[in-house]
């Protein structure tokens, strides 16, 4: 029901593999790992990746990974973590919030240290030539210049000259030449921004033309963006997280902008009530229910996962704890095209590979819609990562597995296959 802050790896000793990747996609893929020019999804088609995860990933051993991304033939995973080995047995590698590795033999980059201070690291993405992490790190390989946000070359090295958000930021995705970072700040570098920035590429600075602001709470705590994400092109951001109003129009958990290169930042028109307190009776718990968000590669279309208990599930028309599909569209009133239920268990990381969305969490079930915290009508078993078919949400036959903990916040898919990042082995 809840969010665990707990995970059932406590238990399992030095058991701390919380890094996997499920190959098998097919051949021809497999024989190449290269990595789009910036982070998006690699779109599988209707292909599914193996039930069988590689057997020759890394290990990380504390905390739980938050972000993964590929430059290059490098896998870079972000994190809470501080302990990193290359096999189970192997000696323990200090890697504080950050490290790398080979995309095709998984072996430890062994001079990819950036070190982040005091704080974790919770997304991460590339442009091609550098990697840029976001998270609540005070300092980067003892700088305390560098804060919140960093951009480091292939190889680890720090680029300083970003400008500094003066709180946590949860989320950094790139396209062309703008980075946007969400999170909980309300300026950067001095400048004015609440909740959302972008800055340039090359010289670090604060761009003029998105500066629209997210406010007011959901359910108390701080305005924040929790997640978020753009289309290939750029030119559409979706939002999730704590907050009421965006740029003064209502949105409540969820807003979409319109972020045309070179001209200034707008609210959408696209809207919808179905996240808002009116229509949903989620656990009070959280101050926003909202979890994760992607975009289809071809972004036509993105889905959100939630938390927040059973809630009355289908039959109250809630969409706490559920994988949901939503269209580019414009307007007010937007609904849903399908909605999966996991029936009181919290969903987290997502990652749409074409016609596959793949969703983690600490779900018991999906396609549970009509009973809370057991099996109802139509439940599938499903423990801790699913495949939902992307036209309909129904559960797809993919059914590996994995120790549930408090869930699997990173999914990202590359042509190798489907990596993805947890908190327990």
């Amino acid at each position: 029901m809840h969010e665990r802050r707990t995970s059932r790896a406590a238990t399992t000793g030095g058991r701390r593999s919380r890094l996997a990747l499920v190959v098998g996609v097919v051949a021809a893929v497999l024989a190449t790992a290269a990595a789009p020019a910036s982070a998006v999804n690699v779109d599988h088609g209707s292909r599914v990746v193996s039930n069988d995860p590689a057997n020759w990933t890394p290990q990380v051993m504390n905390g739980s990974v938050k972000g993964i991304t590929q430059i290059g033939n490098r896998l870079v995973a972000v994190g809470n973590f501080t302990t990193v080995r290359q096999t189970l047995t192997s000696p323990d590698i200090t890697r504080n919030g950050v490290f790398a590795f080979n995309a095709t033999t998984g072996v430890i980059d062994p001079s990819f240290n950036p070190n982040l201070g005091n704080g974790s690291a919770n997304s991460v993405d590339t442009d091609g030539t550098y990697v840029y992490v976001g998270g609540s790190f005070g300092s980067v390989g003892g700088s305390t210049a560098t804060r919140r946000v960093a951009r480091l070359t292939a190889g680890g090295q720090l680029v300083a000259g970003l400008d500094v958000p003066n709180s946590g930021v949860n989320e950094v995705v790139v396209r062309g030449s703008r980075l946007f970072i969400g999170g909980s700040f309300t300026s950067v570098s001095g400048t004015p921004r609440a909740g959302l920035a972008a800055l340039d590429t090359t010289t670090g600075d604060v761009l003029s033309d998105v500066a629209v602001p997210f406010e007011g709470t959901y359910n108390g705590g701080g305005t924040s963006i929790t997640r978020m994400d753009l289309d290939p092109a750029g030119t559409r951001l979706v939002a999730v997280g704590n907050f009421v109003t965006v740029g003064g129009q209502p949105r409540e958990q969820i807003a979409m902008l319109d972020t045309p290169v070179g001209a200034a930042a707008t609210v959408s028109s696209w809207a919808t009530d179905r996240f808002s307190q009116d229509r949903n009776n989620c656990a009070s718990v959280f101050n926003t229910f909202m979890r994760d968000i992607d975009f289809s590669p071809d972004g036509t279309y993105f889905a959100v996962n939630t938390t927040g208990a059973f809630a009355g599930g289908a039959s109250s028309g809630t969409l706490c704890d559920t994988t949901t599909r939503w269209e580019m569209s414009t307007g007010a009133g937007q609904q849903p095209t399908w909605v999966d239920y996991s029936g009181g268990d919290t969903l987290y990381g997502i990652a749409i590979a074409g016609d596959v969305v793949y969703i983690g969490g600490h779900m018991r079930w999906m396609n549970n819609a009509f009973q809370g915290d057991q099996a109802g009508p139509g439940a599938v078993p499903r423990d801790g990562i699913a495949a939902l078919d992307a036209l309909n949400g129904l559960p797809l036959s993919w059914n590996p597995g994995r120790a549930r903990g408090v869930g699997a916040e990173a999914l990202y898919t590359t042509s190798q296959g489907l990596w993805v990042g947890s908190d327990t082995n």
